[in-house]
């Protein structure tokens, strides 16, 4: 069940009430959504365990999903040894990319970069 609120709750003045700063992060972690805090020395965290204290100085926000990510490097062979070895470095040109996934880490695909 997705927790969804609709209603604009008012003052006793019948003013508009303003929204809570984590508002839509507290909707996505009780929808079940990971949330992360801000650690000062060590980043974004993913919360685990009881309730945030949303109330606090901590900034939260909602955990991204993970982007799969490319490794580009360059097959050569080498005359000498009559043997390929990948050149992971920036200089020359990369014929070859791997992808990952960037959940699991896992290699996903590899595309020739030859046209």
């Amino acid at each position: 069940m997705k927790l969804s609120v609709k209603k604009i709750k008012m003052d006793v003045k019948g003013k508009k009430q303003m929204k809570h700063k984590n508002y839509d992060v507290i909707v996505a972690w009780a929808n079940g959504e990971k949330i992360e805090y801000n650690h000062p020395k060590n980043g974004w965290i993913e919360v685990h365990g009881a309730t945030p204290n949303f109330g606090g100085t901590v900034q939260f926000r909602i955990k991204k999903p993970p982007q799969d990510f490319a490794i580009a490097a360059n097959v050569v062979f080498n005359q000498k040894t009559n043997g390929e070895y990948l050149d992971f470095s920036k200089y020359g040109k990369q014929n070859v990319e791997f992808i990952f996934d960037g959940e699991t880490q896992m290699l996903k695909d590899v595309k020739c970069l030859i046209s």
